[in-house]
């Protein structure tokens, strides 16, 4: 008798499950998600942040223009190509010359970044300064491992970003 009992109660049990289960389709089903989706609308992207490093707007050109001559002695321009490497850097003195320009900088940079970039510069930072703020207008500062005598060092070079435009030809290609 124990073995029917508990037959009949796995019975009822899996009827309630099967009810519960319904349930739960059925409240989902209820979920309209369109109006869900809808509802992020409300969310908008705040214009004012160029992206993750600067607030407002982003450092002017003329400000770019500036650091790059004072720092190389290089008129920014389409056409600039320029080598330099971190013993450059230190032979020209140009983390004192960056100084100079650290507070203007801290006018764009978001707070939360002024610690990491703009505090205790050094060459290290000071390339990768230059690589934020000339990202914005299309410069790309870019490193190459060279070995002079044995000794490994980085090149580093700034120039305006290529456009690549691949123009799309209307062919077919048959394989027999």
């Amino acid at each position: 008798m124990k073995k029917i009992y508990v037959v009949i109660l796995g019975l009822s049990i899996m009827s309630n499950l099967e009810i519960k289960k319904t349930e739960n389709i059925q409240k989902f089903k209820d979920i309209n998600l369109t109006n869900k989706i809808d509802s992020f609308e409300r969310y908008s992207i705040n214009e004012n942040k160029i992206n993750q490093l600067f607030s407002k707007e982003p450092p002017s050109f003329e400000l770019v223009k500036e650091i790059i001559f004072s720092l190389f002695n290089k008129e920014l321009n389409d056409s600039i190509y320029y080598e330099f490497t971190v013993k450059s850097l230190v032979n020209k003195k140009s983390v004192l010359k960056i100084e100079e320009y650290i507070a203007e900088l801290k006018k764009y940079y978001l707070k939360c970044k002024h610690n990491k970039y703009l505090e205790n510069i050094n060459e290290k930072k000071l390339i990768t300064l230059l690589r934020q703020i000339l990202k914005l207008y299309d410069f790309s500062v870019d490193s190459v491992e060279k070995y002079n005598n044995g000794e490994k060092f980085l090149l580093y070079t700034i120039e305006k970003k290529k456009d690549l435009y691949i123009k799309k030809i209307n062919s077919f290609i048959n394989f027999d």
